[in-house]
Formats: structure tokens, sequence, C-alpha cells
């Protein structure tokens, strides 16, 4: 028998059927939650990324673009480090078995079903409506979420330097 390419594809769409219920939530993981996460944090990088309108505007224009440069770093980073975070392997497993245990093999398969149907967003607000499985997203995304830099890394020696360079100018603008 030949298979024809949407035959193929149509098949190869579809859950594999002798799916456990920890492969189910794994993939209920990366697929929802894991890729929502990744999107917002693009999203917001869009619209926050170039680190405008972070200085006032009566600061010296030198004193602007380096405070500008210095946090499009740290919220790229910031952005960065939640990815790698949501994408850790260790993290993903503990993930994957909590909503193996909160959620049966029926009720991942139909989030997985709705994939096509329902807008991202509201198909993770539909994962993460478990008490449960909220509060261990949000203590993730909480330990993942931006915060102050380390001053040692790369971004906490941008962000210091640029507030010396702010301070210096700012003091000979007086």
């Amino acid at each position: 028998m030949r298979w024809t390419g949407a035959a193929l594809l149509a098949l190869a769409s579809l859950p594999a059927l002798a799916a456990t219920p920890l492969e189910l939530a794994h993939e209920v993981n990366t697929e929802i939650v894991t890729r929502q996460v990744i999107e917002e944090g693009q999203a917001f990088l869009r619209a926050f990324g170039s680190g405008e309108g972070i200085a006032a505007p009566d600061d010296p224009p030198a004193c602007r673009e380096a405070i500008k440069a210095a946090m499009a770093a740290h919220l790229s980073a910031g952005v960065r480090q939640v990815a790698e975070g949501i994408q850790d392997p260790v993290e993903q497993a503990e993930f994957d078995q909590l909503l193996a245990s909160v959620y049966t093999p029926a009720e991942l398969k139909a989030f997985l079903g709705q994939r096509d149907q329902v807008e991202l967003p509201e198909l993770l607000a539909a994962v993460l409506a478990a008490p449960k499985v909220r509060a261990a997203h949000d203590a993730r995304m909480e330990a993942f979420t931006l915060g102050e830099p380390d001053p040692a890394s790369p971004e906490g020696m941008g962000l210091q330097r640029a507030k010396e360079t702010c301070e210096r100018l700012r003091a000979q603008a007086r």
C-alpha cells in the first residue's frame, strides 16, 4: 500500500495512540506551556527590548543612550534566562510528572487536540486551571524571572557603567 503525502501528514499530526500519560504530559508541557512562555518572552522583547523610555527625558543624550543599551542587554538576558529555565530537562521532567499526576490521559489528549482550534494563551490558561499546576508554574516562572542582574555579569557591569556615565554627565550638566 502506498501512502499519499496528505495521508502521511495527517497521520504524523495525530498524537501517538499508545502514548503513556507521561509522554502526553511532556507533549502538553512542550507544545503548550513552554511554547507560550517563550512566545510571551519574545513579545515582551519586541515591546520593551530596545530599552527605549527607560532613562529620564531630561537626562543628557549620552546618558539616555547608555541606559537604553544597558537595559536592552539586561532585558534580552532575562528573556534568555526564562527560555533556558523553562526548557531545562530537569525542570521539564518535574512539570511533566505533575501534569501526568493531575490530568488524565483523556484530558491531556484533549488539550493537545485543541492546539489548532484554540489560541495558545487560552489553551495555557486551561492547562493551568488546576491549582496545583498553576502554583507549580508560577513558582517556576518566579525562579526564572528578571531581577537585578548579577553585578559580575556582563549585563550587571553594563548597567553599572551606564549609571556611572549618567552620574558623570548629570554632574557636568549642572
